[in-house]
């Protein structure tokens, strides 16, 4: 079994909005979540892997190289999960 933290898929899916809107407001009004629910877990994440995942700008967030490299992995793996839902809704339909 592999030494890399369990990440919940709610906080990858928190992660995924905050990288591409660049604000945690607008994330969480996307994700129907408080603004403090989505900064506890980026805050949560970013504590769990060791590094920051970001840049604070102001109101803005940025991802630095750690949170762009994620980005491309996590992008993939909720893509992934996302078929396998609709390929399961097809067989049951």
């Amino acid at each position: 079994m592999s030494n890399a933290p369990r990440l919940p898929l709610n906080t990858l899916t928190a992660f995924r909005a905050v990288a591409e809107l660049e604000n945690l407001r607008a994330a969480a009004e996307a994700l129907h979540l408080t603004h403090s629910a989505v900064s506890q877990q980026i805050r949560g994440l970013e504590e769990q892997l060791g590094f920051a995942l970001f840049d604070r700008r102001g109101r803005r967030v940025v991802l630095n190289a750690a949170g762009q490299a994620l980005l491309r992995s996590v992008q993939s793996a909720l893509a992934l999960l996302e078929d396998g839902v609709q390929a399961a809704a097809a067989a049951a339909g």
